[in-house]
């Protein structure tokens, strides 16, 4: 909804941040370096059909059953480990860590307005569902894509 000067109240997502720790929900957190864009999961519910013979009005009865949160894309620049060797450690630590499915693994999402107001967060336990090799071309930068699978309940604050 618009202020009384008719501007949006939305943000654009420059600043936002992706956090993993290996040591539980409370971090600490290791930022993920320079990720360029990232699609949080789309959780989905399953239902299960309880229609009967005589369900009223001839309405098909479902009830919900259980939640899927999904999986989240991301894509980081591929670092040199020459000219960036922390960077390039954590993607390597994020393709070592593909379908290690460990309890102590959670992600960290911050949508910043600047470099230190955090507007919103989301913390989440998954694990690393794909990390694939960087395609590479003669005239695009190099990506890093992996994928996390959410395997639990997410909270937001």
């Amino acid at each position: 909804m618009p202020d009384v000067n008719g501007k949006s109240a939305g943000f654009i997502g420059y600043n936002a941040r992706l956090s993993r720790s290996t040591a539980g929900n409370a971090g600490p957190w290791t930022p993920i370096p320079e990720v360029k864009s990232f699609d949080p999961a789309e959780a989905t519910v399953d239902e299960a059909d309880f229609t009967h013979l005589e369900s009223p009005n001839k309405v098909k009865e479902f009830k919900a059953t259980f939640k899927d949160n999904g999986t989240m894309s991301v894509t980081c620049n591929f670092l040199d480990p020459v000219a960036d060797a922390a960077g390039a450690a954590i993607q390597a630590a994020i393709i070592a860590d593909h379908g290690v499915n460990n309890l102590s693994y959670y992600w960290k999402i911050e949508w910043r307005d600047d470099a230190a107001t955090v507007r919103k967060t989301v913390i989440f336990p998954g694990y690393v569902a794909t990390a694939k090799p960087p395609n590479t071309t003669i005239a695009d930068p190099v990506d890093f894509l992996f994928s996390i699978r959410v395997s639990g309940a997410a909270v937001w604050s």
